[in-house]
């Protein structure tokens, strides 16, 4: 079987997390090639840098210089390979690797492997720039063989939440030295310019802290701590480690780990438990298979586990940098992927931690930060449909008796305060909350929009994401025998229903459209979000043409990377990422964003089980082309995903940074087109998609507390008899030797 701790192996890839609090991805690493952490590393949302560096010095106390060799990347380790670059120290060679344990500890690892003729004795420098400015406390251990800092200085819970670090090592220092500097020299990892290496002489510092002399916090304190390291035939290992964690007490424990394992081994295992908590999938697209694994590494890195402050449930962040906060836009995508997990906790915290946050209006705050509630901030999302799609996998009657009040409030807000006329359509009232701001669709209602101005517009998606809440309240209130509250909500989703067809659909063009609110008056703006209304029961056979004139149509949306986030045909259409002559960081002007491809994805997914046609093969066409564009260059080695990518050449919004970015879904939607699973009301449905697959296997998709194994074969491989096989609990139910629809009645 797979490992995929093996499996995304790369050479180009720096991230590192613990899927609890910590994470280190820079958006432009600058000092990747030293020994330990100088660029940027975040806890929770906190930004921190730099961590520390270590040196090595020579009997004359002259830095011992290293050249960066190989580099490995895996989701639980990045491995370097460092040689030094001076003849005298030919023979050395120091294997590093650098980690983020599963306790929020950070590590270099350095072991040497020395082919000297004769012992060597040489003082490794462990030592950190801290500016005191950003520090609101500085302690050190009574024996000096670790520094603790509290950040950030001045701080209150309303505005960032304080965290500690700790940086010591696996073994006690001979000696340290604690320096003031004023702020002249930048903040490098050079040896050569720091004052620690005015301060050492014979291999050691002279144990002296200057820190009492601080008058002010405008300057910088230097840390040193120093090792000696033997070198002959035999390898040494020593660890630079930084522990973070949200108490001085927690952080100093740190060093003192009772695991039986070591932090290394301990790390690996994690992260292969982390795996093995979903479904096990592979398959003969080389393209299919890394990136449903590489999309489950995404969402672990961007994990937040729960009482982490203001997170009281664990969460996934939508990305790294800027975006380490749990966001209402994307957090409908997590619980989308996640409800395939053996446990529903991640999936439904990622629904109970923004909601636990809701305003007595039912207003929800957009972003939940670990010191901060973003109050006014709001982002529309699909709450209705992601959260039945996971009672369908792990139906739980407490979590819906708990969530249900809290839906009914947010329709609440809707109906009070986006719907004031009463007609069943919503309101969309800037160009942030869809989290698809520059773009044409608003400006036609307001033409100062993409300043930031109000503006009141019926969104289609908006409404759409409304009527799959109605009829998600509707059954959730049938569920908790709440028949009066389902009889309402029935009619209220009819109502709503009604006026997406009455009103958004327009005969002549044969599109959905957004309107102005006050005149009903259709946008004339064609976008993504006119698909949108096929997420629902509501197209019949004459609204077909939206997607069969439109959405493949090669002049509008059907481009060599689908789907652009306006017309090619649109006024402001730009496919290199610009709007109104300047490019932006998030623009939806006519960048692909896989956010859009995951909707339109399911909408062909919920028309092809509807209609009759070539909705399927252009579901097929349409998920292969969005898995593809998500590797540089096409390489099937070097997943990514970024958040907007050109439509014409794929090329990914690289400028940002911003990779592994959990704006979309992914894996549910292998799970369910290209394997072709689907829960049922008793039972379930296997209707696999073909993708030309000589094979795919998935064992373990969690369903009611059974376990699912699917296997196809084009010809015998590894045991399995050609066509397709469906097992429950480990019995094979069900065999056909054709990729056909197979259907699971009772389990």
């Amino acid at each position: 079987m797979i490992e995929p701790v093996e499996l995304l192996e790369r050479r180009d890839k720096w991230y590192l997390a613990d899927g609890q609090a910590l994470i280190f991805a820079p958006t432009f690493p600058q000092f990747l090639d030293i020994f330990g952490f100088f660029d940027p590393i975040h806890f929770l949302d906190h930004k921190y840098n730099p961590c520390w560096n270590i040196s090595l010095l020579d009997q004359r106390d002259k830095e011992i210089r290293f050249l960066l060799g190989k580099t490995k990347w895996y989701p639980s380790f990045l491995q370097q390979t460092f040689f030094s670059e001076e003849a005298y120290w030919d023979g050395v060679k120091i294997e590093v690797k650098k980690y983020l344990t599963p306790n929020s500890s950070l590590i270099s690892e350095l072991t040497f492997y020395d082919q000297v003729d004769s012992p060597l004795d040489v003082s490794l420098i462990l030592w950190s720039i801290i500016d005191l400015a950003r520090i609101d406390k500085i302690s050190f251990a009574e024996d000096f063989s670790k520094t603790i800092l509290k950040l950030p200085k001045g701080t209150n819970a309303k505005e960032a939440a304080p965290f500690y670090l700790s940086l010591g090592s696996n073994c006690k220092p001979q000696s340290y030295v604690v320096l003031l500097a004023d702020k002249m020299t930048k903040k490098l990892p050079d040896w050569s310019l720091t004052p620690l290496s005015e301060k050492i002489s014979g291999g050691r510092f002279s144990n002296e802290n200057y820190l009492e002399n601080a008058k002010t916090s405008n300057i910088f304190c230097y840390v040193g701590f120093q090792y000696p390291i033997k070198l002959h035939a035999k390898k040494r290992i020593f660890h630079g480690i930084m522990n973070t964690g949200s108490t001085e007490k927690e952080v100093s424990q740190k060093f003192t780990s009772t695991s039986q394992d070591p932090p290394f081994l301990s790390t690996k295992k994690y992260w292969q438990q982390l795996f093995h908590s979903v479904p096990h999938f592979s398959c003969s697209d080389p393209y299919l298979e890394r990136y449903y694994w590489y999309r489950w590494y995404g969402l672990f890195q961007n994990k937040i586990e729960e009482n982490s402050f203001n997170h009281r449930y664990p969460c996934i962040c939508e990305g790294i940098d800027y975006f380490r906060g749990h966001i209402s836009y994307s957090a409908q995508c997590h619980v989308l992927e996640t409800r395939w997990m053996n446990n529903p906790q991640l999936a439904q915290g990622s629904i109970l931690g923004l909601f636990e946050h809701q305003k007595e209006n039912g207003f929800l705050p957009g972003r939940i930060d670990a010191g901060r509630i973003w109050e006014n901030t709001f982002y529309h999302a699909d709450w209705g449909r992601v959260i039945l799609a996971l009672h369908q996998i792990h139906p739980d009657m407490k979590f819906l008796e708990k969530i249900y009040p809290k839906l009914v409030l947010y329709l609440q807000y809707f109906d009070l305060e986006r719907d004031k006329a009463n007609i069943g359509l919503y309101d969309v009232i800037d160009h942030w909350e869809t989290g698809q701001e520059f773009n044409r669709r608003y400006q036609v209602i307001n033409p100062k929009a993409d300043q930031g101005e109000k503006f009141r517009m019926k969104g289609v998606d908006a409404t759409v994401y409304i009527y799959n809440l109605q009829k998600t309240l509707a059954r959730i209130a049938q569920l908790l025998s709440k028949e009066k509250d389902a009889k309402k909500f029935e009619q209220q989703a009819k109502k709503t229903g009604e006026a997406i067809l009455k009103y958004m659909w327009d005969p002549d063009e044969k599109l959905f459209f957004d309107l102005d609110s006050e005149s009903l008056e259709s946008t004339g703006v064609k976008t993504p979000n006119a698909f949108y209304v096929f997420l629902t029961d509501l197209p019949k056979q004459k609204h077909l043409p939206a997607l069969t004139n439109h959405l493949f149509n090669k002049d509008e949306f059907w481009t060599t990377w689908p789907v652009p986030s306006v017309s090619l045909t649109d006024s402001e259409f730009n496919a290199e990422a610009e709007w109104k002559g300047r490019r932006r960081n998030c623009p939806w002007s006519g960048r692909v964003w896989p956010m859009t491809n995951s909707h339109i994805c399911d909408a062909l997914g919920i028309t092809a089980n509807r209609f009759q046609g070539i909705f399927r093969e252009k579901l097929v066409e349409l998920l292969s082309r969005f898995v593809r564009m998500m590797f540089f260059n096409q390489n099937p080695q070097k997943p990514n995903c970024f958040e907007h990518y050109n439509p014409h050449t794929g090329k990914p919004s690289t400028y940002r940074g911003i990779d592994d970015y959990q704006h979309s879904w992914v894996v549910d939607l292998i799970i369910k087109y290209v394997v072709g699973f689907r829960p049922a009301k008793s039972g379930f449905i296997v209707d696999p998609l073909d993708f030309r697959l000589a094979y795919f296997t998935i064992h373990n998709i969690p369903l009611r507390g059974h376990e699912v194994s699917i296997i196809w074969r084009t010809k015998e491989i590894d045991g399995y008899l050609p066509g397709l096989s469906v097992f429950v609990d480990g019995h094979l139910i069900k065999h056909t030797e054709r990729l056909e629809k197979v259907a699971v009645y009772e389990l």
